[in-house]
């Protein structure tokens, strides 16, 4: 089985990979090969997880859809594993550009152009209780007493599309606000919303034509270098736990139902449900992604290995059935821990080093 899976500059993308040879049976032959529109994409020269890679234009210019149809066709590609969102997004409205049957998992494209983006997601989720107070920010017309009345003093803000900590600030003061608002020109909508002081959690929810295959929790506690950020987050988790969150999971997956219920259309791939507490610990909403996140090894060592089943059920191998129950429970507290350089680590956080007491 031959599967060409995209964005490999990415962690996320080797993430999955490695997560699939960690624990495919020796009978499942998977074979990956790996696409990159960036020729410094460090995936494109990994052959020890990749077969070949290819160098592409990037989704949605001249020539890409090309580029695929040969990778498809001298390569023999039987699956597509679509990660980048906005990648996702091109294939799922485009598909009928192959020329040849590849299998995918993506969501409709009407789906996850809403789910893309932040202020719409808030906006279907308005009255809920499911998100937190907002507002969406036009950055030349932005009234920060208007804003600081609504939302509180320190409110947060960020681009209503892209990565989670893309243009991301707490405000509290006016000058800050407008002086973030001219370091990001590129950015044109903002999301600003209560600022939430408690933990951040992930819910990560494997869908198949509206069923639910696999469900599991996450907190992010710390990020890599995160002092390279005003806002402390880089996108990339350093240090985090593996919980067994049923308040979350469900204010989840309620989110994820309203969603499909305002849209009409059923929920079909990998989406994750990034939430924080507020003052009550309560979870609240603040975006969902329509992919694997880069942590998803760490959910398969523990034994939730989403990417090993989305391939099993795209294939229909023993394996890829849907469990009575779907959630997943760790049987312990696990943490993950990962740096630039090296493979992460992940172990019962019993297991952690405790100081050394004089």
């Amino acid at each position: 089985m031959n599967i060409l899976v995209f964005g490999i500059g990415g962690p996320t993308p080797r993430a999955f990979v490695r997560s699939v040879l960690r624990d495919a049976s020796p009978g499942e032959k998977f074979r990956f090969f790996g696409a990159d529109c960036n020729p410094k994409a460090i995936g494109l020269y990994d052959h020890e997880l990749f077969t070949e890679t290819y160098l592409v234009p990037r989704a949605g210019q001249s020539g890409y859809w090309e580029a695929v149809n040969r990778i498809v066709r001298e390569a023999g590609i039987d699956a597509a594993i679509v990660i980048p969102e906005t990648e996702a997004i091109e294939w799922s409205k485009n598909i009928h550009r192959l020329e040849h049957p590849v299998r995918t998992h993506l969501p409709d494209p009407r789906l996850a152009e809403t789910l893309y983006d932040k202020a719409k997601v808030h906006t279907l989720l308005e009255g809920t209780g499911l998100v937190p107070r907002h507002a969406e920010v036009d950055p030349s017309r932005a009234d920060f007493a208007e804003l600081k009345e609504r939302l509180g003093n320190g409110f947060w803000i960020r681009g209503t599309q892209g990565a989670g900590g893309l243009g991301a600030l707490r405000v509290q003061e006016e000058n800050r606000m407008h002086q973030w608002f001219g370091l990001n020109p590129g950015i044109t909508r903002y999301l600003a919303a209560e600022y939430l002081p408690g933990r951040n959690l992930a819910c990560k929810f494997l869908y198949f034509d509206g069923e639910l295959l696999m469900a599991a929790s996450a907190e992010r506690a710390g990020y890599i270098m995160p002092q390279s950020s005003p806002s402390g987050i880089t996108g990339i988790t350093g240090f985090g736990r593996l919980l067994n969150e049923p308040a979350a999971l469900e204010a989840s997956r309620l989110a994820l139902a309203r969603v499909t219920q305002a849209t009409g259309i059923p929920l079909n791939g990998m989406f994750t449900v990034d939430l924080k507490e507020d003052v009550e610990g309560c979870p609240r909403l603040t975006e969902i992604n329509i992919r694997h996140v880069s942590f998803t090894f760490a959910f398969a060592y523990a034994g939730a290995n989403f990417a090993l089943k989305e391939l099993r059920r795209l294939f229909g191998l023993p394996g890829g059935e849907t469990p009575l129950d779907p959630v997943h429970r760790f049987d312990d507290r696990y943490v993950f821990i990962r740096d630039l350089d090296g493979l992460p680590l992940v172990m019962p956080e019993s297991a952690m080093k405790k100081p050394l007491l004089g």
